[in-house]
Parts: structure tokens; C-alpha cells; sequence
């Protein structure tokens, strides 16, 4: 049975949604990430990028694709990934028979982070513990793709989400916990990943309590990115409701 709202998250309704406050063409666009890694080196300890997948707000897959890991790997992870080195090998010469559980596309590693960020440039990010995915992406501070902390929605950080389980954990909730949870779904993780579902699944997550959260992260971290943009591109300065009322938003 599905959790009941928490309280922080009944008292907003859509129509404090600082979305809305926004005329239609400077509403937020939002896209949800996963990756799979296995594993390279001594003992398969180090992580690498194996699949990637983007969603857009309503599950459409805007890229599903597998890469060509850049070292030798030592640990496949295929309970996990469903991608062993035989199946892999297979896939990169064209073999349909996987499909739909694992996507034909294979692309080297540079080229499918650099169409990712491409993918996630200017929107909010929407997954589930995306610290390792960032980091694989190479995005985030320090790194070559900014990734700031108002532009993303993660799931497993969120309070909202946390505080409707039933009984919360004491460290991070799982994606499958959330799930069973919130949407009711207990199959999710019963055999090996998918990138696709886990990040259509976040996007449900987030969906559910859009308007509360982004109030919640409107306050603790202020206005995204996207509202010091117009319609066509041009920087200008946009009204926001944060906690004093109604504040002009600096020049970005």
C-alpha cells in the first residue's frame, strides 16, 4: 500500500507551483538520467560507464545507448547490468536478440557523455542517486559539465520522499523502496537493471510531489537557471516567489 503524502508536502497545492508563476515558454523542461557501470581493474573495484539512459518528462527515451568501456573490464556486474562480455560482443555486431531489455546503439564513452550532456544542458535532472552518474558523466563541480545543486532532483536526497515511508531508513532509500512505496510497484529490481525504467521510475517519483518540491528547493537553494532566460534565449531579469514574497532574480 502506498504511503500517505507527508504533511510538508500536503500543505502546498499546484497553485503555489513556482512553475507556474513563470509564463508557459519559461516553464522548466526536465529530464531523468541512470546509468550502469561494471567493473575495471583490481577486482572489479573501479566503476565504468556501460549504459546511459535520458527520459524525458513523460518516460519518452530521448537516448538509451551502451558503451565501449575504455579499460579492460574485470567484472561485468550482470546481475545487475544483464551485459556480459559475450552478450556485449554480440550487440556490437549488430544483434537484435536482447532486445528490448538492452538497446542495440553501442557508442564509444566520449561520444555518448558528450550527447548526455548535451541532453541535460539547461534542464533539471531528475534520478536516483546521480552522484556516481555525474561523476561518470563528468559532471558536477570541478568538472568538465556543471551540474548545479538547484538544477537537479534526486531522489534518494529527497526529504519529501523520505519522510512518506513508512519506516525510513536510517541511510539513503533505495529506488526500490521509493517505489514500492510511494507508487505501489514492488517489481521493480526483481531481475537485472534497466536504465530505462529506473529512470522513468525517478521521473514518476518526482512527478508525484513536483509542485512541493520545487517550493522546497526554490527556498533552500534558490531560483534555477532557466528562469534568467526568455523565450527566445535573451538574458533578462524574472519575478520569483521565494521566502520574502516576490524578489527580482539576478542578471545570469
Amino acid at each position: 500500500m502506498a504511503a500517505t503524502m507527508p504533511k510538508c508536502a500536503a500543505e502546498a497545492t499546484p497553485k503555489d507551483d513556482p512553475v507556474n508563476v513563470l509564463p508557459q515558454h519559461r516553464r522548466p523542461r526536465v529530464r531523468a538520467l541512470d546509468c550502469e557501470m561494471v567493473g575495471v581493474g583490481f577486482r572489479g573495484k573501479r566503476s565504468v560507464l556501460i549504459r546511459v539512459s535520458v527520459v524525458s518528462r513523460h518516460g519518452k527515451v530521448l537516448l538509451d545507448c551502451l558503451t565501449e568501456p575504455e579499460e579492460e573490464v574485470t567484472d561485468w556486474r550482470t546481475a545487475y547490468t544483464g551485459v556480459d562480455a559475450e552478450i556485449f560482443r554480440e550487440i556490437q555486431q549488430g544483434s537484435t536478440r536482447y532486445e528490448p531489455q538492452l538497446p542495440t546503439l553501442v557508442l564509444p564513452t566520449p561520444l555518448a557523455r558528450a550527447k548526455v550532456n548535451a541532453l541535460l544542458d539547461q534542464v533539471v535532472v531528475v534520478g536516483h542517486d546521480l552522484r556516481h552518474d555525474f561523476h561518470l558523466l563528468q559532471r558536477g563541480k570541478g568538472s568538465v559539465f556543471p551540474q548545479p545543486r538547484h538544477m537537479t532532483r534526486d531522489t534518494a536526497f529527497s526529504p519529501l520522499l523520505k519522510a512518506g515511508l513508512e519506516r525510513p531508513p536510517l541511510g539513503l532509500p533505495g529506488l526500490k523502496t521509493l517505489a514500492a512505496s510511494w507508487l505501489g510497484d514492488a517489481s521493480l529490481h526483481c531481475g537485472a537493471h534497466s536504465s530505462v525504467e529506473d529512470a522513468r521510475v525517478a521521473m514518476l517519483l518526482y512527478r508525484l510531489l513536483a509542485p512541493q518540491w520545487e517550493i522546497y528547493d526554490l527556498r533552500r537553494y534558490g531560483a534555477p537557471d532557466w528562469t534568467a532566460f526568455g523565450r527566445f534565449g535573451r538574458r533578462a531579469k524574472v519575478k520569483v516567489r521565494g521566502k520574502g514574497g516576490m524578489a527580482w532574480n539576478r542578471r545570469m
